[in-house]
């Protein structure tokens, strides 16, 4: 739903139009950089927690209390991530087009 919103397309038609390959590169695009929204919201809460530390009474404030939503947890330990990923496109049934 995120990449959905990031692109500015409904997520039915995203699923109808997008190659596995394409979603894969956007999941590695996403994990390594963050979908634009996703970094702006990180640099939004360090400044808040910046001046809430600075100005005293937050000495002990974390960055998550800062965002609109923490951090999502890591895979737990023994979960393959392709596993992981085949469950999602399972979920959400995904069904994507052939590549050209």
């Amino acid at each position: 739903m995120d990449m959905a919103l990031e692109l500015g397309l409904p997520a039915d038609s995203l699923a109808r139009t997008m190659t596995l390959q394409e979603l894969l590169q956007w999941q590695t695009y996403a994990r390594r950089r963050l979908l634009p929204s996703r970094r702006i919201e990180f640099y939004l809460a360090q400044i808040a927690q910046l001046i809430a530390i600075t100005m005293g009474g937050a000495s002990k404030a974390k960055l998550a209390d800062f965002m609109l939503q923490p951090p999502r947890e890591a895979l737990p330990a023994g979960v393959d991530e392709e596993q992981h990923i085949e469950q999602m496109i399972e979920a959400f049934q995904f069904k994507p087009r052939n590549a050209k």
